[in-house]
Order: structure tokens, then C-alpha cells, then sequence
């Protein structure tokens, strides 16, 4: 019976050490899960809607930087533009000052 008995305890302490490793990784799967979606106390926001929130803001400035990119063409190109007539018309200016003497 004492070896039956020794078993047993044996068994039984196995089942403890299953059990408490149980916990341990049960509090550590809780608190990826806190990491990755959030929790009510953070407002369910995690590493996921922190990335989500950087494409979005990325997606924004991806557009903003676009339209600055066309805004800049248009202003090099009336700035050449008027640059060119100045030049022209100084041009014209200098003729028609020459050709009056």
C-alpha cells in the first residue's frame, strides 16, 4: 500500500505543478491579448488599434503630401511662367527704348 500510496502523492503533485503552470500561462495569454486588443479599462485599445490609427494617419499624410507635391508643380509652373513674361516684357522694354533714339 505504500508504494500505491508513494504513487499517489506522486500523481498528485504532477496535477498541482499542471495546475499552477495552467495559471502562469493563462495570466500570460490574459495579458498578450490586453497587449494586442486592449481591455475595458484602456478602452479596448491595443497594439492592433495603435497600428490601425498609424495606417490611417499615414494614409492621410500619404494624401496631404500629394496635394503638396501638385500645389508645388502649379507654383513652379506660374513662377516660370511669370518669370518669363518679366523677362519678355524687360526684353521688350529695352527694344523699344533702343529703337525710340
Amino acid at each position: 500500500m505504500s508504494q500505491e500510496q508513494a504513487r499517489l502523492e506522486r500523481i498528485e503533485h504532477h496535477l498541482k505543478l499542471l495546475k499552477e503552470n495552467d495559471i502562469v500561462r493563462g495570466e500570460s495569454l490574459a495579458n498578450i491579448e490586453n497587449a494586442l486588443i486592449g481591455s475595458k479599462m484602456n478602452g479596448h485599445k491595443g497594439l492592433v488599434s495603435d497600428i490601425e490609427e498609424i495606417k490611417k494617419t499615414f494614409k492621410t499624410q500619404s494624401d496631404d503630401i500629394t496635394i503638396l507635391k501638385n500645389d508645388l508643380e502649379n507654383a513652379k509652373f506660374w513662377g516660370k511662367l511669370t518669370a518669363t513674361g518679366l523677362v519678355l516684357g524687360f526684353i521688350g522694354l529695352l527694344f523699344k527704348l533702343i529703337t525710340k533714339q
